[in-house]
């Protein structure tokens, strides 16, 4: 099988589940899969996983957070395989740029698809059981015929040399980078960082920050950290006063202009200054803190609440 043709099975399915149903779709594909011998499924299957392994990369695992789609490493496994079940221009364009992908998202889609990369596994065994040929549990007989008969290296350079090169960001990227990652993503800044904010980071993790200045006062919502608490004073140095709180407004910190006034947990305090005190002298930058107003989080949450029924 050739990558035009398991590109082309891919359309089919997308063709037959119009809406994006992810039911309707895995139902379409076992159709599609089921009409292959067991030789090109076999190579359906090889051809899957360069796929899935040439989108093993750092900015777009990024992305799919940036986007909604849960972030645990199995999570993006799914991520990729949903990705691969939009289609060949969806693939290439995400490889090429990952914020083309909020113009293809379909409203309610789920940013992940684990079943769809077992829809092969699932075909190949029936197709062997009903020769007559028994599978134990634990037994996958796809994997292992894939083993036996390892697809071509030139055919897998081929695949690799047609995916848009884009380089890499460095591991141990965080919600508060997404901003100057995806510039395009973030245009209603406040609504996708409560949107980051509240399915990346989650709302156990939020803390508020409540900023006195010649406007007024903003409440701001931002992930728990120290190193978070002091970038976030650090870059309001025209700030009458800043009370960072929990949740449950409980005090954590509160500063007089941007020097801290009073930090009843001294340790926390020593975190705090060992970061904010540079950034006051002048030897280091306030680094960037994904933030977003109060309000915009909770409109966010009435708003998601709603369209879900709840």
């Amino acid at each position: 099988m050739k990558a035009e043709q398991f590109w082309k099975i891919i359309a089919e399915i997308n063709a037959k589940a119009p809406d994006g149903s992810q039911k309707a779709m895995l139902r379409q594909a076992k159709e599609a899969l089921g009409k292959l011998t067991l030789e090109e499924l076999v190579s359906y299957d090889q051809i899957f996983h360069v796929y899935h392994n040439a989108a093993d990369r750092q900015y777009l695992w990024a992305a799919s957070a940036a986007l909604g789609a849960s972030c645990s490493d199995d999570s993006f496994k799914d991520f990729r395989s949903w990705l691969i079940s939009r289609g060949k221009h969806v693939y290439m364009e995400a490889l090429r740029d990952p914020q083309a992908l909020y113009n293809f998202i379909l409203k309610e889609e789920k940013l992940n698809f684990e079943v769809f990369a077992y829809a092969a596994t699932d075909v190949y065994t029936e197709k062997i059981k009903a020769q007559g040929k028994t599978v134990r549990f634990g037994e996958f007989p796809l994997s292992d015929a894939s083993s036996a008969h390892p697809m071509d290296k030139e055919q897998e350079e081929a695949i690799l040399a047609e995916i848009p090169h884009r380089e890499d960001i460095q591991e141990g990227w965080s919600v508060n980078d997404f901003p100057q990652l995806f510039p395009a993503l973030y245009q209603n800044a406040d609504d996708e960082a409560a949107k980051a904010l509240w399915t990346v980071v989650g709302p156990e993790k939020l803390i508020r920050g409540h900023v006195c200045d010649d406007t007024g006062i903003t409440v701001y919502v931002f992930e728990n950290s120290p190193e978070n608490i002091a970038n976030f004073i650090g870059s309001r140095p025209m700030a009458n006063w800043i009370i960072v709180t929990d949740l449950l407004d409980q005090g954590l910190v509160t500063t007089y202009g941007w020097f801290i006034d009073h930090c009843p947990d001294k340790a926390l305090l020593g975190k705090i200054t060992s970061v904010l005190v540079p950034i006051q002298m002048g030897e280091a930058e306030a680094k960037p803190v994904l933030c977003g107003t109060e309000d915009a989080l909770n409109d966010y949450v009435e708003r998601t609440e709603h369209e879900n029924g709840d």
